[in-house]
């Protein structure tokens, strides 16, 4: 995985998502772990933290599984929204634990849901 990895940075698409204006990017059609691959890349060379909506749990968990592997796992999040609105902000519940990567790691990747982007978040504590 980590050839082909490096085989996409090499891609003319690959250095155009890279030219292209800070700020969302769309891709899709893309099939495997190929997405994965083309995430890595981005986070690698732009340095910064990146979020992608998945079609659904399943997809996600599988392209966070992949991503695990290129990137490491202290590097790639989970959020799905489940517990997060009744766990209150100060539980270790794991989509809390994600959202807390945000704010402690500069590059982070938080992979997620359109259920998982609508979720009502607690207050945090003043």
């Amino acid at each position: 995985m980590e050839q082909l990895r490096k085989n996409i940075e090499e891609l003319s698409a690959f250095k155009e998502l890279l030219a292209a204006e800070p700020g969302s990017v769309t891709i899709a059609g893309v099939a495997g772990s190929l997405l994965a691959c083309i995430a890595a890349g981005l986070r690698d060379h732009l340095d910064r933290q990146i979020l992608i909506v998945a079609s659904d749990e399943g997809s996600a968990e599988r392209l966070k599984d992949d991503l695990a592997v290129l990137l490491g796992g202290e590097a790639v999040h989970l959020f799905s929204g489940t517990g997060a609105r009744t766990a209150g902000a100060g539980k270790n519940v794991p989509g809390m634990r994600a959202l807390r990567s945000l704010k402690n790691s500069p590059s982070s990747v938080l992979v997620t849901t359109p259920r998982g982007l609508a979720t009502r978040l607690p207050r945090p504590r003043s």
